[in-house]
């Protein structure tokens, strides 16, 4: 998750909050890396939340991270996550980028690091937030087959949710990462 601004990273925040509430925790797992000049996990997959409600309070606690997003980092922290978490043989491995801003990467680089996670069977979600996200770069996470979700200023954190959860996350058993400038989840 990567934000330039507080509101945008509360909006990011309300977002995975609403697929929490749409998916539960029964038969999903959630994990969240923070993305500026490092690349954070703040919530790994194996971390025991008992409620949903928990959950969604530890997202709150998250902080916006300082610095220009390295979504090259953030790529291969959550290629990490999804590699380290516990067997789930039918779930659905899906990685939603939420960022505000280009990132210091290389399109060259953010190409490559797609390829990878398309090899490990990663469908990326990227949700581009205001004019300042580059969409070309988001474009090349997907290669040949995915769609970037743009969000304008106006768009709340549920309808946000509904978009990421029509348009990527259709199955019913799915383990998500999300990555943002300043906010990355993975869901699983």
């Amino acid at each position: 998750m990567g934000a330039l601004s507080n509101p945008t990273l509360d909006t990011m925040k309300d977002a995975t909050k609403g697929i929490i509430d749409k998916y539960g925790t029964k038969d999903a797992r959630y994990s969240l890396i923070t993305s500026g000049r490092e690349a954070s996990v703040k919530i790994d997959f194996t971390d025991g939340f008992k409620t949903a409600q928990d959950f969604k309070n530890a997202v709150n606690a998250v902080q916006r991270p300082e610095g220009t997003p390295d979504l090259k980092k953030a790529l291969d922290q959550a290629s990490k996550l999804f590699e380290d978490a516990p067997p789930r043989p039918d779930a659905k491995k899906i990685l939603v980028v939420l960022i505000d801003q280009k990132s210091v990467d290389y399109p060259q680089v953010l190409s490559a690091s797609a390829k990878s996670l398309q090899e490990e069977n990663i469908l990326v979600l990227p949700i581009a937030f205001g004019s300042l996200a580059d969409l070309g770069e988001l474009t090349r996470l997907v290669p040949g087959k995915g769609v970037v979700i743009q969000i304008d200023g106006d768009e709340d954190g549920a309808a946000i949710a509904q978009k990421i959860t029509n348009d990527g996350v259709k199955g019913k058993f799915f383990r998500c990462c999300c990555c943002c400038k300043f906010f990355r989840c993975c869901y699983s």
